[in-house]
């Protein structure tokens, strides 16, 4: 079985389609992602990595998003060509 793609491995400057939430986020958090605009077959974009594996920057529509390794490894992306 193929390994899904995380968005925590998306590269910076790089877009993919946000195809699921993992179920290792907590429900609650879930619907908070959602409001924040992170919704299934969402383009996302990754922004900015900071060194020592801290938060990521991302852009989904209009806004700007910092999300840690363990929210962004439970997020299933399809990548774009470019990334």
């Amino acid at each position: 079985m193929k390994r899904p793609n995380i968005l925590w491995e998306l590269k910076e400057k790089s877009q993919a389609i946000i195809e699921d939430l993992g179920e290792k986020i907590p429900a609650k958090f879930q619907l908070r992602l959602g409001e924040l605009g992170l919704l299934k077959s969402q383009p996302i974009t990754c922004l900015k990595k900071t060194p020592f594996n801290g938060p990521i920057l991302y852009q989904v529509g209009d806004g700007v998003i910092s999300l840690a390794r363990e929210v962004a490894e439970n997020i299933y992306i399809t990548r774009k060509k470019n990334g």
